[in-house]
């Protein structure tokens, strides 16, 4: 196992991390076999474990404290605290707290401010009283040592956010999809001292699910394309440490093969410039070069072009429970534009000018125009943008309930309820949260008490929107007996909907 330095915090993190998302609990005896999964990462040399209370409800983080118990070694784990839900500082702090407890552990290395997607977001997050403090507060008392963030913002957002001085490390989603676009993150990291662990490092499985496509990224003596994808990413010396969820002890032999070699830089640069070199070969594939800057309609061409590169391969992300082949090119179109940079259309009109400036640059010779037509054109059959967002609030919003219920304690019930506020700010109406999680029941999520679906009749809400994108359809079969109480019950989505959230 190689390791590197993490910025200036004076850790020596593995090449390799574990990310705890992906373990299969489902299968007998799961939770004992992702902890054993992890145990033997960590034998092997792995000591970085990425986890968070949002992952695999809660179980993700007590496989990670059983593993860090058990292994008796120094291994560093995460906690991480949601800007979209924990806005205050004691929020923050009682999180960080919660997740040691679930964990099992005194303390965590690294506390990460989760799902940064702008650098706006990012400043309200640092306000007096807000996130940022309680994690100061935390970071005082003993509990975490280290503060970083995880972004899903622009390049650009991103090194401003590092410029303010406030945090030690961030996390990217950085892969041979994206070889250019973030390299001015990787500079200014080096030049800062800032630590990078990278996320999405196999494309959200679009690689190691289109070999053929990606063969060019192999050089010799790697075991396959994944782990020469992840060799990859990790021959970039800013690149502490690549995070990979794996599910079987197969897969994280070939991980661990992937890193177990000495340091060489020469090999590694080799590596990037000959990978680099080869996206020429890859017909129709938008590498990110940068060439097409400078849209006179200030469209981000190379953003929405890498993200119309999802469509050309086999789908590298869950299907969401959908099937409409239409529908999950279009999911996977947008799922790609939110990892590289959190980017939603204000509205569905294209703004490109058809001067042709950018087709003139671009070095694949991509129709870029022609795409552009057609992003867009997705997007507005696919409810992505702001204003659909808006105009499908307001149709349900039109009549001023008394009581709204929200169905379920999710951070898809906050993103919801985050356009409710900003949209009806005039309405006061009494709030609910339903879920058929006992274990929520009585809690408060982001200021609104979790009920159980028995409360139903006894609170009697106006309207109760169905704020779940995956199991809408099951969730409706499930209640839509109450509309014969008079309870209206509303999807929040359309069936040709892709997600707000992802």
């Amino acid at each position: 196992m190689r390791y590197r330095p993490f910025g200036k915090t004076g850790k020596m993190l593995s090449a390799l991390g574990v990310g705890t998302m992906r373990f299969n609990l489902e299968e007998a005896d799961g939770f004992e076999n992702a902890v054993k999964l992890t145990l033997e990462a960590v034998k092997r040399g792995v000591n970085y474990i990425d986890t968070s209370f949002g992952y695999l409800g809660g179980q993700a983080e007590k496989i990670a404290g059983e593993a860090v118990r058990r292994s008796g070694k120094e291994v560093y784990v995460t906690v991480k605290s949601n800007g979209l839900t924990d806005i205050s500082a004691d929020a923050c702090y009682d999180r960080i707290r919660a997740s040691l407890k679930s964990m099992g552990l005194p303390k965590a290395q690294f506390f990460i401010l989760w799902t940064v997607l702008s650098y706006d977001d990012f400043v309200k997050m640092t306000l007096p009283g807000a996130a940022y403090e309680g994690a100061l507060r935390a970071k005082e008392e003993g509990l975490i040592e280290h503060i970083c963030m995880s972004a899903h913002a622009s390049p650009e957002n991103i090194i401003k956010i590092m410029r303010t001085g406030k945090i030690e490390g961030v996390t990217i989603s950085y892969s041979v999809l994206t070889p250019h676009i973030f390299e001015p993150v990787l500079r200014t990291a080096a030049e800062l001292g800032i630590g990078v662990v990278t996320m999405n490092s196999l494309g959200g499985g679009l690689i190691p699910q289109n070999p053929d496509v990606f063969s060019f990224v192999k050089q010799d003596g790697d075991e396959s394309v994944a782990a020469a994808a992840l060799s990859w990413s990790y021959a970039h010396s800013q690149i502490t440490t690549v995070l990979s969820g794996m599910t079987t002890l197969d897969e994280l032999n070939e991980n661990i093969r992937a890193f177990d070699k000495d340091e060489n830089p020469a090999a590694d640069e080799k590596r990037v410039n000959a990978v680099n070199s080869s996206f020429s070969g890859v017909t129709g594939f938008c590498t990110g070069c940068g060439y097409c800057v400078g849209c006179p309609a200030g469209i981000d061409i190379a953003v929405l072009m890498q993200a119309f590169n999802a469509i050309k391969f086999t789908s590298g992300i869950s299907d969401y429970r959908r099937k409409d082949p239409r529908l999950l090119e279009n999911i996977r179109i947008c799922y790609r534009l939110n990892m590289i940079s959190n980017f939603m259309p204000p509205d569905t009109e294209n703004p490109c000018l058809k001067c042709g400036e950018c087709e003139n640059k671009c070095t694949q010779r991509l129709p870029i125009i022609k795409r552009l037509d057609e992003i867009y054109r997705r997007f507005d059959e696919s409810g992505y943008s702001e204003k659909h967002i808006a105009d499908r609030l307001k149709s349900i919003f039109a009549v001023a309930y008394k009581k709204v219920a929200f169905w379920s304690a999710s951070l898809y019930t906050k993103k919801v309820f985050s356009y409710f506020q900003r949209l009806f700010p005039s309405l006061e109406p009494e709030l609910f949260i339903f879920d058929k999680n006992e274990k929520l029941w009585g809690s408060v999520y982001d200021g609104i008490r979790v009920e159980s679906p028995d409360k139903l009749l006894e609170i009697k809400p106006d309207i109760v929107v169905i704020s779940n994108y995956v199991y809408s359809e099951e969730i409706y079969e499930d209640i839509k007996r109450y509309e014969d109480d008079g309870i209206r019950i509303v999807k929040i989505h359309a069936p040709q909907d892709v997600p707000w959230l992802f």
